[in-house]
């Protein structure tokens, strides 16, 4: 079974000031909601994920963007382990039907963001997978930082760069899924 590994910052400098070198690869609008309550073990999750421009990317007017994606994924916290960064999950495709139809099942529980996939190269040169989320609506103004392992000791080996912000994996308050359902931006 897939295990999902990764660790989470907030953002500190925004990324149009990253390094040159960083150069976003693909951005996304996704609409997710859970049908799971936050303070559960097992977390189910529908997911629409529309294709934007990527921005600084060049704009092809002749090229079409693809159509949506639907996904539904079920995650949960790996028994015996203590540290939030990783976790089973089992991920598939959904047709657009099946979303709409399911869709209210996720009342009160959603959230829209917008996500801008980057490639990050590390000094061993492995290149990462670094994903901005800027949220919208209620948690307007939050950014986040998620970035996957292949294993967990690169993920607790990796020291993140000095343009990512202060790490939340572990604050549990920043799963996607808690936000969903708060009526605002987790406070400090």
């Amino acid at each position: 079974m897939p295990i999902e590994i990764e660790r989470k910052f907030l953002v500190d400098l925004e990324p149009a000031a990253w390094p040159v070198e960083l150069l976003a690869a693909s951005a996304a609008d996704i609409l997710q909601g859970y049908v799971t309550a936050p303070d559960g073990e097992t977390e189910i999750r529908l997911r629409r994920i529309c294709e934007v421009p990527a921005p600084g990317g060049v704009e092809d007017a002749e090229l079409p963007l693809a159509p949506p994606v639907y996904k539904l994924a079920v995650k949960y916290d790996l028994p015996g382990s203590s540290w939030s960064g990783e976790r089973q999950e089992l991920e598939g495709r959904m047709t657009g039907e099946d979303f709409e139809k399911s869709w209210p099942l996720t009342a009160g529980s959603s959230l829209e963001k917008r996500r801008v996939s980057y490639g990050f190269w590390l000094p061993n040169d492995k290149m990462l997978a670094v994903a901005v989320d800027t949220f919208g609506g209620r948690l307007s103004g939050l950014q986040m930082i998620e970035v996957e392992f292949e294993t967990r000791k690169e993920a607790e080996a990796f020291e993140h760069p000095y343009f990512f912000g202060r790490e939340v994996t572990d604050d549990r308050r920043y799963r996607n899924r808690n936000l969903a359902s708060a009526d605002r931006l987790p406070s400090d």
